[in-house]
């Protein structure tokens, strides 16, 4: 339903994601979220 929703431009997925990372990020999100410098970043996955 979401992905319905945001598809159809009804639901702004994107002002949830406070940035994105690579997979080799992760543990330097987690601390930045500890830290309070990010909410919800997104890993992106490189093919």
């Amino acid at each position: 339903m979401l992905v319905d929703l945001y598809l159809q431009g009804r639901f702004d997925l994107d002002a949830f994601v406070s940035g994105t990372i690579g997979l080799d990020d992760v543990e330097a999100a987690f601390e930045k979220m500890h830290k309070g410098e990010v909410l919800r970043p997104v890993v992106v996955l490189d093919k």
